[in-house]
C-alpha cells in the first residue's frame, strides 16, 4: 500500500495496544534490574521502547502531514519538551535530594547533572562508567538515544513524507543496514561493548525499524485487512522464535552486532499484530485497564525504578529478591502516580490545547501566508451500488480544509440505493448536497447529470470508491491557481489489501504512471477519478460526456482530449492524491487483463476519432502495425519473465492485452465494462 485515507483519523486519536506494549517493556526492564537479569531480558525491553517510539512518532507525523501538508517543527519540539522534561525535572530534583540526605548511593557531578538534563547521558555513561550519577539513574542512557532521534528525525521526515511510503521505507531500511555495518566496523577493532550497546550512532536502528513500520505497514493509518489467523499466528511464533534465538546465542560478535538488528526486525511485526488484534483475545489483554495504566506511567516508572530497587537493596541487603522487588514496585508507584496526576496530565492537557489551536489555525486558513481567492467548487460524484464506500467519501469531504461549495451525487441505480447515505451525510454537512437518480444505466449520462445540477465555477470529479485527505481539494485548487491551469489531474493511489496474492502486491499493477507537479498531462494519460476542471469550459462541451462511451468507459479521456483541443491547459498535481481501496473482485489476473484491454480500446477509439491528431490512413496503419508488433513482443516477454515472478509476467500480459484491445477497436468490438 502506498497511502490511505488518513483523514479518517483525528490527530490525537490513541493507537490501540501501545500502552500495553509499554507496560510489557517496562516490566521486562524492572524485573531484570530487580535481580532477575539472568532470566528476564531487560535489554530487550529497552529495544521494544525504541521500536515503539519510532513507530508512534512517525505515525503522528504522517497524520499531521496528511492534514496540513507539512510538519510544524517548532510545535513538534515543544510537545516533546512538555512530554519529557517536566517529569525528568521532578525525578532529577527528587533523586538529588535523596542523594543529599543519604537515602540513595552516589551523587550528581556537575557534568553528570548536565548530561541528564541535556540528553547526552549515554555518551557520559560510556565515558565515566556511571560515575557522577546517583545509583540507578544510569537508565538515562536510553532516554538520550530517543531524544537524539526526536531532534534529528523530524528533519529527515520532511523529506520522507514527500516520498511514496514504500520509497521512504526503503530509505529507512538502508539506514538500518548502514548502522549494522557501523556496529560491525566498531566491533572488529575491539571497541568496548558499552559504546556499541549504548551509543546513539550504534542503537538508533531499532528506532528506525519502528519508523519503517509506520511507513510500510501502518495498522493505525491503513484499513485493517481481513484477519488471517493461521498466517498471523505463524508470524508471531516466528518473531518470538527469533527473539528467543537472540537471547540464547552468547557469541560476542553476534550479541554486539546482529543481535540488535534481529530484535528490532522481530519486534516490529509483533507491534503490528498487537494493534491489529487489539479487540481479539490474542491482543485484548494489552488493553486491560491495569496493563494500560502501567503503560501510561511507564516513563516515570522507567526513570525511578532502578533508583528505588538499588536503594532497597542497599539499605536492606538481606531482604531477598522477592521482597526487594515488591518494595521497589511500591516505592516506584508511589512516585509515578503523583507525577502522572500532577505533572504529566496537566502537561498533556497543555499539549492538546496547543495542538488543537494550531490545527484550528490551519483548518481556518489562518496559517496560510497566501490564502486562496474565493473559489466555488462543486464536487461531482457518479455512484452505483457502493453505499459504504460513498458514505466514507462523503465523510472525507466534510473534513476538507477548503470546503466544497456543494456536493452533487447522481445515483446510476434505478432503485436509488445511495439515497439513505446521502440523507445522513446531508444532515451533517455544512454545505448543500444535491442528489438525483439517473435510471439509464450509462456512466456518461450519470456524469452529465452531475454537471447539469452543479452551480460551482469549478468542478471536481472523484469516484465513489475513493478516499480524500483533508488537504485534497485545497491542493488541487492551489495548483490550478499556481500554474494558471484550466484543469488539474491528481494521482489515484491504490490500496491493495494485504489479503491479495503476493504477486499482485509486488507488481504495482493497479497504479498509473505519475508526472511532476505542474507538468502538462499528455493526451494519452488523461483520465478521471481525481480531477478539477473549469466549469464554464466543461459546460461548453456538448455533450459533456459522450453517451456512446457510457457502457464501455472512455468518456472521461474523450472529454479531456476535447477540452485540450479547445485550448484548455490541464496540468498534473502530484501532491493531491486520492486513495482507492482495491475491491476483492478486482484481485485477479482476469480483471487486470480486462482493464488493460479496455484501456487499449479507449486509446484506439480516441485515436480513430481524431483526439490525438487527424486520423489519416497512414496513422491508422501505423497504429495497427504497432499494436500487432507490441502485442506479440509483450506475449513473448511474459513467457520469458514468468520464471522471475508472476508479477513480471502479469505486467507484460497486461501490455499484450492493451494492444489486443487496440486491434479489437479496429474491428468495432468494445468491452462493455459498465453493461
Amino acid at each position: 500500500m502506498s497511502a490511505t485515507a488518513l483523514s479518517a483519523h483525528k490527530p490525537s486519536e490513541a493507537i490501540a495496544s501501545l500502552d500495553g506494549i509499554r507496560a510489557v517493556a517496562v516490566s521486562l526492564v524492572f524485573l531484570s534490574h530487580g535481580g532477575l537479569g539472568r532470566f528476564v531480558p531487560g535489554g530487550l525491553g529497552v529495544t521494544i521502547f525504541f521500536v515503539l517510539s519510532g513507530f508512534l512518532i512517525t505515525t503522528l507525523m504522517r497524520r499531521e502531514h496528511a492534514r496540513s501538508g507539512t510538519l510544524e517543527l517548532g510545535a513538534f519540539y515543544l510537545r516533546r519538551w512538555l512530554r519529557l522534561m517536566p517529569p525528568l525535572f521532578v525525578v532529577v530534583a527528587g533523586v538529588a535530594l535523596a542523594a543529599a540526605l543519604g537515602l540513595v548511593q552516589g551523587e550528581f557531578s556537575p557534568l553528570g547533572l548536565l548530561a541528564v538534563l541535556f540528553y547526552f547521558g549515554n555518551y557520559f555513561v560510556i565515558a565515566t562508567d556511571f560515575a557522577g550519577l546517583p545509583a540507578g539513574l544510569g537508565v538515562v542512557w536510553s532516554l538520550a538515544v530517543e531524544e537524539h532521534y526526536y531532534v534529528v528525525f523530524p528533519l529527515l521526515a520532511l523529506a520522507l513524507l514527500g516520498m511514496r511510503p514504500a520509497r521512504a521505507a526503503a530509505v529507512l531500511g538502508a539506514l538500518c543496514v548502514a548502522i549494522l555495518g557501523w556496529r560491525v566496523a566498531l566491533f572488529l577493532p575491539g571497541t568496548p561493548e558499552p559504546y556499541i550497546g549504548m551509543a546513539t550512532d550504534t542503537r538508533a536502528d531499532a528506532i528506525l525499524v519502528g519508523c519503517l513500520l509506520a511507513f510500510l505497514r501502518n495498522p493505525a493509518l491503513e484499513p485493517i485487512a481481513p484477519e488471517r489467523p493461521r498466517r498471523d499466528l505463524a508470524l508471531a511464533l516466528a518473531c518470538l522464535g527469533v527473539l528467543l534465538m537472540t537471547l540464547v546465542i552468547r557469541n560476542e560478535a553476534f550479541r554486539q552486532t546482529l543481535r540488535y538488528t534481529l530484535q528490532g526486525v522481530a519486534i516490529a511485526p509483533l507491534i503490528w499484530l498487537a494493534v491489529v488484534y487489539a479487540r481479539r483475545p490474542a491482543g485484548s489483554w494489552l488493553n486491560l485497564a491495569p496493563v494500560a495504566y502501567l503503560g501510561t506511567i511507564s516513563y516515570t516508572v522507567y526513570l525511578v525504578h532502578h533508583v528505588m530497587l538499588d536503594a532497597v537493596a542497599w539499605h536492606w541487603p538481606a531482604l531477598g529478591a522477592a521482597p526487594t522487588l515488591l518494595a521497589g514496585a511500591v516505592l516506584t508507584l508511589a512516585v509515578a502516580e503523583p507525577v502522572r496526576r500532577y505533572v504529566e496530565q496537566p502537561c498533556a492537557r497543555l499539549r492538546r490545547r496547543l495542538h488543537e489551536r494550531a490545527a484550528h489555525a490551519r483548518d481556518t486558513g489562518v496559517a496560510h501566508a497566501t490564502p486562496l481567492p474565493p473559489i466555488a467548487i462543486s464536487v461531482c460524484i457518479a455512484t452505483h451500488r457502493r453505499p459504504e464506500r460513498l458514505a466514507a467519501l462523503l465523510e472525507d469531504l466534510r473534513w476538507q480544509r477548503l470546503p466544497p461549495h456543494e456536493v452533487v451525487v447522481v445515483d446510476n441505480d434505478v432503485e436509488g440505493s445511495a439515497a439513505a447515505v446521502v440523507a445522513r451525510a446531508r444532515a451533517r454537512a455544512p454545505y448543500p448536497i444535491r442528489y438525483a437518480v439517473e435510471p439509464r444505466k450509462n456512466i456518461a449520462h450519470a456524469r452529465n447529470g452531475t454537471v447539469a445540477m452543479s452551480r460551482g465555477t469549478w468542478l471536481a470529479f472523484v469516484d465513489d470508491d475513493e478516499r480524500a485527505s483533508p488537504k485534497w481539494l485545497e491542493t488541487l485548487a492551489r495548483a490550478a491557481m499556481r500554474y494558471g491551469a484550466h484543469g488539474v489531474l491528481g494521482p489515484v493511489e491504490p490500496i491493495v489489501p494485504e489479503s491479495a496474492p503476493r504477486w499482485l502486491q509486488r507488481g504495482g499493477l493497479y497504479a498509473f504512471a505519475r508526472l511532476r507537479s505542474g507538468e502538462p498531462v499528455p493526451l494519452n494519460r488523461m483520465r478521471f477519478g481525481n480531477v478539477l476542471l473549469s466549469a464554464p469550459l466543461v459546460r461548453a462541451q456538448q455533450p459533456v460526456f459522450d453517451p456512446r462511451y457510457g457502457l464501455t468507459g472512455g468518456e472521461d479521456g474523450d472529454l479531456l482530449a476535447r477540452l485540450v483541443h479547445a485550448g484548455a491547459r490541464i496540468v498534473w498535481c502530484d501532491d493531491a492524491p486520492v486513495h482507492e481501496p482495491v475491491d476483492a473482485s478486482r484481485l485477479s489476473l482476469r480483471w487486470l487483463l480486462l482493464r488493460a484491454l479496455r484501456g487499449g480500446q479507449d486509446f484506439a477509439r480516441h485515436a480513430l476519432a481524431g483526439r490525438y491528431g487527424p486520423p489519416t490512413a497512414t496513422r491508422r496503419a501505423l497504429l495497427l502495425l504497432r499494436a500487432l508488433a507490441q502485442a506479440g513482443l509483450a506475449l513473448l516477454l511474459a513467457l520469458i519473465c514468468l520464471p522471475a515472478g508472476r508479477h513480471h509476467a502479469a505486467h507484460w500480459l497486461a501490455r499484450a492485452s492493451a494492444n489486443l484491445g487496440k486491434l479489437s477497436a479496429f474491428l468495432g468490438w468494445h468491452y462493455r465494462e459498465y453493461a
